[in-house]
């Protein structure tokens, strides 16, 4: 009896130009191709392409959005917020200044803000843009990718993702994005620090090419962040539903965003667990005068995931003092652990074999997968 012939299975995917198989393409051609693929999606069709997007792994880690509980109406706000983060045990530090912007009414002067949720909307919203038109420019011979668009563009792709901001309230988002320097800083084991020091949105400017002006005066153009751009060329990213994240909370949003990956082996043997105080750090909408309210605000999302059939089950342990004093002791942290639904488990696994074909495309060995995930670059 002849032994089986083991096919290897091939994979399509589905991008602005149609359906294709990835194919192992020559160095020159790569920052190209990481762009088509960094656009393209393991799905069934165009609808269900459109309906997809990216979670930029590293970038995400990075506490951006984290300061909103220190606007203020005034304007008037601290000159810097400092907070500490890690990256796979490394350590970090940034420091946000605040953005400024103009606010829409007459005789008003200029305002300092910290971005917060609206600013973390807008830039999903952009990322969302970025995978239907982004594309490559070229700057002192180095490649960049930026992504043109308008406010009304934003404003339709933040509809279909949940949220109702006006144009106004995206304009202002824009403008702070674009303001809004971050320093990221870190020592190496020999003691040498390095700092990285950036705006969000890196060179937003209103567009003047024929082409683009035919479109309407209100197109602008921005440049993806050098570390998204570093991501679409190491295939650091991971496609989820968009409609996962409809009609949560933003820090919700961001934890479901969180798990496509953070537990690519999710599964209800493989729960994945989270402390609270860690992603309060992380995301606007948890900085409620007691810890006790957001481990509410928390359980209250984590119903409706559980209603949705996107979570199973879950579990919460609230984290006490280890000397408690007379009285209800209050907690100082809560320990979440979630167990997916079918379809969580189904899209974790279809933004697995998109990344796997991507990397082979790319030429990025997957043994070197890790140290592409848990290395922060520019630095």
């Amino acid at each position: 009896m002849p032994s089986a012939v083991k096919t290897e299975e091939k994979i399509f995917l589905w991008g602005p130009a149609g359906c294709f198989e990835p194919e192992i393409v020559p160095p020159g051609q790569r920052d190209l191709e990481a762009l088509r693929l960094f656009q393209s999606f393991l799905c069934n069709n165009e609808t269900e392409r459109t309906g997809l997007s990216n979670v930029i792994m590293l970038w995400e880690q990075i506490p951006k959005f984290s300061a909103e509980h220190l606007n203020d109406k005034s304007g008037i706000v601290p000159n810097d917020y400092k907070v500490d983060f890690t990256i796979a045990g490394h350590p970090f530090r940034l420091t946000l200044f605040p953005g400024t912007y103009y606010p829409k009414v007459c005789k008003s002067d200029p305002k300092r803000r910290f971005p917060g949720a609206r600013e973390q909307a807008v830039e999903q919203a952009l990322n969302h843009i970025a995978c239907a038109q982004a594309e490559t420019h070229e700057v002192n011979g180095e490649t960049l990718y930026r992504v043109c668009f308008t406010t009304r563009e934003v404003a339709r792709t933040l509809k279909g993702m949940g949220s109702t901001l006006s144009h106004g309230q995206i304009r202002e988002a824009l403008e702070v994005l674009s303001s809004t320097t971050m320093t990221i800083s870190s020592r190496s084991e020999d003691g040498i620090k390095h700092e990285a020091r950036r705006p969000i949105l890196p060179s937003f400017e209103r567009t003047t090419t024929d082409s683009d002006m035919a479109v309407g005066k209100d197109v602008w153009s921005a440049h993806l962040h050098p570390l998204v751009s570093n991501a679409i060329r190491n295939v650091t990213y991971r496609q989820y539903p968009v409609a996962h994240t409809l009609g949560f909370a933003p820090f919700a949003a961001f934890l479901i965003r969180q798990m496509h990956y953070m537990a690519p082996n999710i599964s209800t043997n493989h729960p994945f667990s989270f402390r609270l105080v860690a992603l309060k750090e992380m995301t606007p909408g948890l900085h409620h005068k007691r810890l006790r309210d957001s481990i509410r605000a928390m359980i209250r999302e984590l119903d409706k995931m559980k209603e949705s059939g996107l979570l199973h089950d879950y579990q919460c342990e609230e984290v006490f003092p280890a000397r408690r004093l007379n009285g209800r002791p209050a907690p100082i942290d809560a320990e979440f652990t979630l167990y997916p639904g079918k379809d969580w488990v189904k899209h974790v696994m279809a933004g697995s074999k998109r990344m796997l074909v991507a990397e082979k495309s790319l030429g990025l060995p997957r043994s070197r997968r890790s140290e592409r995930q848990m290395n922060l670059p520019l630095l």
